[in-house]
């Protein structure tokens, strides 16, 4: 994946776009429309079905765990335009 373009905002934070597959996410985050990922506790959440689910860190060696690890380590740092965390879904 090719992160070089993206900046990080304040708190660590970035939100993108995805169309990931069932093979390589499951059935369920196949259905996501999102994913924000934290890098300073290296976790993720997905918004699936117009919800985020809760924060998490991904499985080892997962698609999940790749996207945290290249976002992570490819954004640079900027000064200003932060984006709040996602909310999580109800009822988590």
């Amino acid at each position: 994946m090719d992160w070089g373009s993206w900046k990080l905002h304040p708190g660590g934070l970035r939100v993108t776009v995805v169309q990931p597959a069932a093979e390589d996410v499951g059935a369920s985050r196949a259905r996501a429309t999102a994913v924000a990922v934290q890098c300073s506790s290296l976790r993720q959440t997905w918004r699936v079905d117009g919800a985020w689910q809760a924060w998490a860190v991904p499985e080892p060696r997962s698609v999940g765990q790749q996207i945290v690890l290249d976002l992570c380590d490819e954004v640079q740092a900027s000064p200003e335009g932060a984006i709040p965390p996602p909310a999580p879904a109800p009822g988590v």
